[in-house]
């Protein structure tokens, strides 16, 4: 049983109304479509960086870089956060880490690699 309590379940309905303001259901629609590469030249080569889909990218991965931040502080129950969302790091890393080393900023979107990994680790 998830140890979540109702402020849980506020900041959960708080992260969902976020997730539709920022139209992320059709970025994810996009993230997961056949079309989309994975690798991070071939996204960049596709998405240059002054693209507007680029700049979805960014809102998007910035949530789950925001979820992540609340759940490493324990603002955010694990149990229900894994229970409501599927956080996408495989399939985002690639690129996530190729813009991390662009940037040459190593700490760029740690948290949304912790918690991919952390979700990884607990339903492979």
């Amino acid at each position: 049983m998830s140890a979540a309590k109702h402020k849980d379940a506020q900041v959960m309905l708080r992260c969902a109304e976020l997730f539709n303001s920022m139209g992320l259901g059709a970025v994810t629609n996009w993230v997961y479509g056949d079309d989309f590469p994975t690798e991070h030249e071939a996204f960049i080569a596709k998405y240059p960086r002054s693209s507007d889909e680029y700049g979805d990218f960014r809102r998007y991965i910035g949530y789950f870089e925001t979820l992540g931040t609340l759940w490493k502080h324990g603002l955010f129950d694990e149990d229900l956060l894994f229970d409501w969302l599927f956080i996408p790091w495989d399939r985002l890393a690639d690129i996530v880490v190729g813009e991390r080393n662009f940037a040459g900023v190593d700490r760029l979107y740690e948290n949304f690699e912790a918690l991919g990994m952390r979700q990884r680790k607990r339903f492979g």
